[in-house]
Order: structure tokens, then sequence, then C-alpha cells
């Protein structure tokens, strides 16, 4: 790496919202319960819309179901994007503008006055997601930094970017973060 490639940006709290998401799916637990959750809804409507199976408490039991299911996507659409929202607004270190120097020995990220040094080796992959790449780095903590797309203000620079992803061996994932 001949120079550190240096990427500047202030996330917005879409930013926020979209790296929760990618972070929920990339999460096994997550794709669990969500699989189940969506089986459990499946089956309770089966068992609702042909009244032939099962018996009254089956489908008492398919309409609790229901219910669960039904918040449980309304949480994850709406109530988690709205606390993150909320947290935003309330939070000026959310709001403060983020520097992150990718250089030889790993990634020095700047956030308003405090600076985190990343190392390589604990960098596991990143999400290329829609609109913006998450940093999955398990060391002594857990960090997931996030880069708008829009953080790069030339096709270089983002070519440039996984290119140094590529050379540090660490794999870019592409996700469908619609959601």
């Amino acid at each position: 790496m001949d120079a550190p490639l240096v990427i500047r940006f202030t996330p917005d709290r879409k930013d926020y919202i979209r790296a929760s998401r990618a972070l929920a799916m990339k999460s096994t637990g997550f794709i669990i319960i969500a699989g189940t959750v969506i089986l459990a809804m499946i089956a309770a409507a089966v068992v609702l819309i042909l009244p032939s199976i099962g018996t009254p408490v089956w489908r008492n039991t398919a309409f609790v179901v229901l219910l669960v299911g039904a918040f449980y996507i309304l949480y994850f659409f709406a109530v988690i994007p709205w606390q993150l929202s909320r947290a935003y607004k309330a939070s000026a270190y959310l709001q403060q503008s983020r520097e992150l120097t990718f250089s030889e020995s790993g990634v020095t990220m700047t956030i308003g006055e405090k600076t985190s040094n990343l190392l390589w080796e604990n960098f596991k992959d990143v999400i290329d997601g829609n609109g913006f790449y998450l940093l999955i780095y398990e060391g002594e903590n857990r960090v997931y930094p996030f880069i708008p797309k829009d953080a790069f203000t030339t096709e270089a620079s983002e070519e440039a970017f996984r290119d140094v992803m590529a050379a540090k061996g660490i794999q870019i994932k592409k996700r469908d973060a619609r959601f």
C-alpha cells in the first residue's frame, strides 16, 4: 500500500438503519428466529383459512402466533428504525463526521476527537449492502464501522477500498439490504 486510503463522511440516520439491518441479517440467531416466525405464521394462516384442520384450540393458538409474528415484523421494520432515528437526533456523537484511514498496519477510525486503531487480523469480512459497506471487526471489542457508498468521491476511490480489502484477504460479501 503506497499511501494510506482516507475516507471521510458524516453519517445520516438512514445509514444507521441500513447498517443495523445488515448486521441483523448477518446474525445466525436472527435468521433462525425470522425463519421460524415466518414458518409459524404460514402454518397459523393455513389453520385459520382451512377450518377443517385442527381444533378450536389450534385456531386460537394460530391467531396468537399471527399476532406475535405481526409484532415481530412491525418491530423490525418500524420500531427499530424509529428508535434509531430518535437516538440519532438525540446524540451529537452519532452525527459527528468520521474519518477512516486504511494503512499497512490497520484502520484508524476517528470520530470527532476519539480515535481507535483496528488491526487487520481482527477484520472478519465486509458486507456490501445497497448503498453502504459494513465492516465486521471482532477484536477485544466488536466494532461495526460502516461506510456509505456516497462517501467515495469517485469510482476509483471505491475501487481502491475494494483493492485494500482484497490485498488484506478480507472478503466482501454482497448482501441485499433493501429492507
